[in-house]
């Protein structure tokens, strides 16, 4: 993955080994990847709703009126059960923030909807590590808002449709492509939180995704209100735009 690897700065801090996107970031600093350090700042911490159980804040960078999302990596998989976000540690190009932190970026050079990276942030501590990654705040709210509110709108629903076959024949694959990782704004779709994601050969998991948020959608309302003509609508529209992708090359 090419991409704008120029401007990425890789350095070590104090324990820490960090990931920048040198444009964005000026001063370097660890204390960038930690809540109280943003605090110290007298910034305002927002979390951020349907990502990460709340674990995903937004923080005013203060650059050109940037806002940047902070996440704490290791906070979903099995290990999680028993390791708590920790990982077991095997090299820095290894870890998931600064996998998530070129991927994001070569994606983003692609020109697919993804939050630009910002930094990525590991703290080796023994044979495990922990880590954060930052990431540009995109707008929009998560299709899970409009599944609670009871919004359907096909027309967003095609966009969601022509979007993942983008990703898809791109083979990106999103571990956690939840209601809540997708961001409408108003015609735009924007996929978020990419912890873990990688490419992958074609298959099955693909459609696994679509079935992913299809019973999202049934259990944030209910199967009866799923079938009800507009909603039904909603879920065409992602079909049809999803199969009219494919063959497709951009």
């Amino acid at each position: 993955m090419s991409g704008g690897e120029a401007r990425f700065r890789e350095l070590q801090e104090g324990g820490s080994l960090l990931l920048v996107d040198g444009s964005r970031v000026r001063s370097p600093d660890p204390e960038l990847f930690r809540e109280e350090g943003w605090r110290q700042r007298e910034t305002a911490i927002t979390p951020l709703p349907g990502r990460d159980g709340g674990a995903a804040l937004a923080v005013d960078a203060g650059r050109k009126g940037e806002s940047w999302v902070l996440r704490r990596h290791g906070r979903r998989g099995f290990l999680s059960s028993f390791l708590g976000d920790r990982r077991p540690w095997r090299g820095p190009e290894r870890t998931t923030p600064f996998r998530e932190f070129r991927l994001l970026a070569w994606m983003a050079d692609e020109g697919l909807p993804v939050p630009a990276p910002v930094g990525a942030l590991v703290h080796p501590e023994g044979a495990f590590y922990h880590g954060a990654i930052l990431t540009v705040r995109v707008p929009g709210q998560p299709l899970s808002e409009f599944l609670r509110e009871n919004r359907p709108n096909p027309r967003s629903w095609g966009v969601l449709g022509r979007t993942l076959q983008r990703f898809h024949q791109r083979g990106i694959w999103h571990p956690d492509l939840s209601v809540g990782h997708i961001l409408v704004d108003g015609n735009r779709i924007w996929l978020v939180d990419f912890e873990g994601a990688r490419e992958r050969k074609p298959g099955g998991w693909a459609i696994r995704h679509l079935g992913r948020i299809r019973r999202a959608a049934v259990d944030e309302l209910g199967k009866d209100r799923w079938m009800e003509p507009s909603w039904q609508a909603c879920w065409q529209a992602l079909l049809k735009e999803y199969r009219a992708g494919q063959g497709k090359t951009s």
